[in-house]
């Protein structure tokens, strides 16, 4: 305190006057200089762009002192001005070009906002830090800020011990099914949270469960209604064909019309198993082609041949049935006098197996190979429609391609199969 009543603060000199000015201002810059090239380096595209111009700002400024304290300047010239001109012209560019690292944020705060999916962000804690406009017309904005653990249920699991990614929520008004979707977010420095993303399939799962209704009746109709109403009439039309020769001929039409039904309605059966989801099992070839072609030994009017290499293929549970369907085809669509010549053969490679069934019957009709060639689904006004849709389903469930040749000579099918090399 000085004589005038006024407190006097000495000047700093000296290595007090170095170690705040200098020393502490550079380790100030050299930290926001490593900020600056940890951003670069993770980063890419226009951002690292972006954060390459800060950094040379930075830079600039920093290089202009430093010229100054070592005396690589005449006295009488400073380079901070011209180095706060260049970091402005520098920034001015970047503002002009980029945005400054505003528009990529604003832009991601959009998508994030307009995304029809919720989105949660989760902080380390297990607490909800963020979510969309999506998120909060589902749940209210009372979700912000809860555990995620009070909002989203345990997951539940499959028999394999997998979880099932799909759940069901209740929302503010209704109640509905999500594919949830989780990936852990990593930001350096520690800073560690959680992105869900909530799919909603609530539409499709009623689709499903419409199928699944579906599929139920029109396997019970097929199984027991129409099943038990062929069996009655097949007997009674039985019945009367051995009691009177009067109406034979509408008695074995009636018995003939019966038993097509009757073998409609078994393949119709097949269905709901095909349509399970079933893995591919690993088959000798030459086994599946022998238990698909017994079905047919000592057959009249008929005569296979085979000529199976021993190998190994990936397979549906059900192709032994894709297969007797083609060979039952080729005999339906075989109205010559002679017998119906059918052979099946392999041409391997070291990665699938090409299986190739031919015959010499007058060829496919081309609106009936169109079951098997077309991607969509096609009227099924055939007697052999139902065999045919039958074998494309099985062989779109496998990983196989077909190729179909039919002319006046005969059809054939061209079935490329994976081939495994491991053993059962």
């Amino acid at each position: 305190m000085g004589p005038d009543g006024i407190l006097h603060i000495p000047p700093v000199g000296g290595p007090i006057k170095l170690l705040v000015t200098k020393v502490y201002g550079y380790l100030l810059a050299s930290f926001a200089a490593g900020i600056f090239l940890s951003e670069i380096l993770r980063t890419d595209g226009i951002r690292r762009r972006q954060t390459f111009y800060l950094f040379m700002i930075l830079a600039a400024l920093v290089a202009s002192t430093l010229v100054k304290i070592f005396g690589l300047v005449p006295e009488y010239f400073d380079p901070t001005s011209a180095a706060f001109s260049l970091s402005g012209l520098l920034f001015t560019y970047s503002i002009e070009k980029h945005g400054l690292l505003k528009f990529i944020s604003v832009g991601r705060d959009q998508a994030f906002e307009e995304i029809k999916d919720i989105v949660l962000i989760v902080d380390s804690a297990g607490v909800i830090v963020e979510v969309n406009q999506s998120g909060l017309a589902f749940f209210g904005v009372e979700v912000l800020g809860s555990t995620f653990d009070s909002v989203i249920p345990k997951l539940s699991t499959a028999e394999n011990g997998e979880p099932i990614p799909k759940i069901k929520l209740q929302g503010q008004t209704d109640e509905r099914y999500f594919r949830y979707q989780k990936s852990t977010v990593r930001y350096g420095r520690k800073l560690e949270g959680t992105i869900v993303v909530l799919n909603d399939v609530t539409q499709l799962q009623q689709r499903q469960d419409e199928l699944y209704l579906l599929k139920e009746v029109l396997t019970r109709i097929f199984r027991h209604n129409m099943g038990n109403a062929l069996t009655v009439i097949h007997g009674n039309a039985t019945h009367i064909q051995a009691e009177s020769t009067a109406f034979a001929d509408q008695t074995s039409a009636i018995i003939n019309r019966v038993e097509e039904l009757q073998k409609q309605a078994e393949k119709a059966q097949q269905f709901e198993k095909i349509f399970e989801y079933q893995n591919p099992v690993n088959r000798s070839l030459r086994e599946v082609i022998d238990a698909a072609v017994s079905h047919y030994t000592g057959q009249s009017g008929v005569a296979i041949r085979t000529a199976i290499d021993d190998v190994r293929v990936e397979v549906h549970p059900d192709f032994v049935t894709a297969l007797r369907e083609l060979i039952e085809n080729a005999i339906i669509h075989d109205v010559t006098a002679g017998t119906t010549e059918i052979s099946l053969s392999t041409d391997i490679t070291d990665t699938q197996v090409t299986l190739r069934i031919s015959d010499t019957g007058p060829g496919i009709p081309e609106n009936e190979t169109l079951i098997l060639r077309s991607r969509e689904e096609n009227n099924l006004d055939h007697s052999t429609g139902i065999g045919l849709w039958l074998v494309k389903q099985i062989l779109t469930r496998m990983d196989c391609s077909l190729a179909i040749e039919a002319d006046s000579t005969g059809t054939r099918i061209d079935i490329s199969l994976p081939r495994s090399h491991e053993k059962e």
